[in-house]
């Protein structure tokens, strides 16, 4: 009865809201302009300058020996971590990151690509009458609408079509799609088109190789239409990226390549911490006598860290007045560095995506499967020039290069076959990988799922460890900059109570209102303005393609080729002309890496220089993502591509051989064929 009560108070609550939210998109009230702080128009400072500032972090030690150099250091580069970074450096706190690989090597680059809701969340709070998972939704919605706005260039909407071969799933998925719309009007999400039905013939016409006829049940069933809703898509990498350059450019100490070794612990009595703050509500008996003779307990004060880019390097301490751990899969592992009596509080998900040529879908609409034969969900959805389908919910082994299993890449494809004329098969597939999602909660013991993980909660927890840690696990891509936002919150309280000034220092969090690097030229009008100047300059007299030498007319080319522009402006937004300038600058950086892929050697040079690119690894898979589209264009372009990175980062020939080994060692992770 409670959850009942709970879920119709705010259902009430969100149908006032949503009213206002539906008048809001009738009426097509416009976006007001992005505001640029000050600090965008910064340099982007080195890497080099980073580990320095790192290293220095011991020098404003208080009397006591536990006070920082850093207000907040935060472990691990995903989108929490990154986001968490951006947070605390645009309220004006000393926030450092470190990050063992590169920002969003885990999963944070591995995720289906999509910035949702779920609608699957919300029918669970609709049947379960589960108001948490309604709360979670309209949360997600609310963050949709922040995201498309902040990073335009990195997340735009889709269609996406739910298939309805039985009379009653019409209305039935009607409801739901209306449902999850209004939701989305109450949360702020004003931004989409609202969902529509599709006749058989309209979505034929939509989708042309989806199956007029399934057979793949007892009795043969046909199509009778589909509800077409409207979600958000993104680069995930790309955007982890421009969240840790836009952190950096705002002040934060971000470092790749920097591996926690152990925490620093200083012995503090319970009265040294004092009892403002909340990091351990039972720190005083209220009896001063008795907390005095209490035991001393540890408390983290920094962590030993280990510049990974360097061999050999020796470690170094990194002194903060709180350390935030944001390390997704690897949340247990730091907790237990900490103290290894801890229970585990994350469950690691794993979940596979296959990629197909594009040519089995159209390029603007995707497809979902709402409940296959086991009761998950699949997606089928263009991105970026591909196809990807996915993916699978199970508990998965932890580890830092996930790797799909067989199973897990034909469970996909037999799921998407009965829904299109023309099936794919394992051949078909151009790239497959796997991501492990960090679950904030444990799947109960007998429950019958045989280690599915659908049914946890995608919702997030941020634990304060009682140690000067605080921990954020769980949540979703979409929701990072909530996760974020409560995540610093925790923080700051665990600061204060080793340094007290932190709490007149900080403002209220304001990264609602920050959009990441690349986002404030950035309009839809950008390509064609692009293709106009460039168009104006190749026929401008002069001699102005006489830098260019003899290949003249084919750089021209590639400068007015729109998929070329398109590209560049989608993953740089308004950095895309300093990535033409630098292929305009340089005849050897004005090409693609492969053919039949737009990416271009000039921004191989552009990730070194301003992106923090640190491995052809890096590149391959997360400046660009042709590791996670085409396997074997990722394949073709990785000796080009490292050769560039040698020159750009100095290295010497044994490196540069070495990191080739890597990089197609790495890539193999992502084929199919070796499944």
């Amino acid at each position: 009865m409670a959850a009942r009560r709970a879920l119709l108070g705010l259902t009430a609550a969100t149908t006032a809201a949503a009213g206002v939210g539906y008048v809001t998109v009738a009426l097509g009230v416009p976006e007001p302009p992005l505001v640029k702080a000050k600090w965008m128009t910064s340099a982007l400072k080195s890497r080099r300058e980073h580990i320095r500032a790192l290293k220095g972090s011991g020098a404003l030690q208080t009397k006591n020996g536990t006070g920082a150099s850093f207000d907040i250091l935060i472990i691990g580069g995903g989108a929490t971590g990154a986001g968490a970074a951006l947070d605390a450096a645009t309220r004006g706190l000393r926030v450092a990151l470190v990050e063992q690989e590169d920002f969003a090597s885990g999963t944070s680059s591995r995720s289906t690509k999509l910035v949702h809701g779920g609608v699957r969340y919300l029918e669970k709070a609709v049947f379960q009458l589960d108001p948490g998972q309604l709360k979670l939704v309209f949360e997600a919605l609310r963050e949709r609408h922040v995201l498309l706005k902040n990073a335009p260039h990195l997340v735009w909407s889709l269609p996406i079509a739910t298939p309805c071969y039985k009379a009653w799933e019409v209305p039935y998925y009607w409801a739901g799609m209306k449902a999850y719309d209004f939701v989305a009007a109450a949360s702020g999400s004003n931004s989409l088109p609202m969902s529509k039905f599709l006749n058989a013939k309209e979505s034929l016409v939509a989708f042309p190789n989806l199956k007029y006829t399934r057979d793949d049940e007892k009795i043969q069933s046909s199509l009778k239409g589909t509800i077409v809703y409207q979600d958000g898509q993104f680069d995930d990498a790309r955007l982890a990226v421009a969240l840790a350059t836009t952190a950096a450019k705002a002040g934060a100490v971000v470092a790749n390549g920097i591996r926690v070794e152990k925490f620093v612990f200083a012995e503090e009595t319970s009265e040294s911490l004092g009892s403002s703050g909340s990091g351990n509500p039972a720190s005083g008996s209220g009896n001063p006598a008795l907390d005095q003779k209490k035991p001393k307990q540890k408390r983290v004060v920094g962590v030993v860290v280990r510049d990974l880019e360097k061999r050999g390097s020796k470690p170094f301490t990194v002194h903060a007045s709180a350390v935030l751990n944001c390390t997704g899969p690897f949340t247990d592992s730091v907790r237990a560095m900490g103290d290894e009596k801890r229970a585990p509080i994350m469950t690691p998900a794993g979940g596979t995506h296959v990629v197909l040529p594009s040519h089995f879908a159209p390029t603007d609409l995707g497809l979902i499967i709402p409940k296959t034969k086991d009761g998950r969900v699949v997606f089928v959805l263009p991105w970026l020039g591909g196809l990807l389908a996915g993916t699978t919910d199970v508990v998965a082994p932890i580890t830092l290069t996930p790797k799909p299993t067989r199973d897990e890449v034909d469970f996909i494809l037999e799921a998407v076959a009965p829904y299109l004329q023309s099936p794919a098969t394992r051949k078909d597939v151009t790239s497959a990988w796997s991501g492990i999602r960090p679950l904030a909660s444990a799947p109960k013991a007998g429950d019958g799922d045989g280690g599915k993980t659908e049914n946890v909660s995608r919702d997030h927890v941020v634990h304060d460890e009682n140690d000067g840690v605080v921990t954020v696990t769980g949540g979703k891509w979409t929701t990072y900059r909530l996760m974020a936002e409560h995540a610093v919150d925790a923080a700051i309280a665990v600061a204060a109570e080793v340094d007290q000034t932190i709490t007149t220092r900080t403002t209220n969090c304001v990264t609602p209102k920050v959009p990441v690097t690349g986002a404030h030229g950035y309009g839809p009008d950008l390509v064609g303005k692009l293709l106009m100047e460039n168009a104006r300059v190749s026929t401008l007299p002069g001699g102005r393609r006489a830098a260019f030498s003899t290949n003249a007319s084919s750089v021209s080319l590639l400068f007015s080729d729109q998929s070329v522009i398109e590209h560049l402006v989608c993953a740089y937004g308004d950095r895309a002309q300093v990535v033409l300038q630098l292929a305009k600058d340089h005849e050897n950086l004005a090409k693609r890496l492969v053919p039949n892929h737009p990416v271009l050697a000039a921004e191989v040079a552009y990730a070194a220089r301003e992106e923090y690119c640190l491995t052809t690894r890096d590149f391959l898979a997360r400046r660009s993502r042709l590791a996670f589209l085409d396997v074997d264009a990722a394949e073709a372009a990785a000796p080009v591509a490292n050769s560039l990175l040698a020159k750009e980062l100095g290295w010497g020939w044994f490196k540069q051989r070495r990191e080739l080994r890597a990089t197609m060692a790495f890539l193999r992770t992502f084929r199919c064929d070796d499944a």
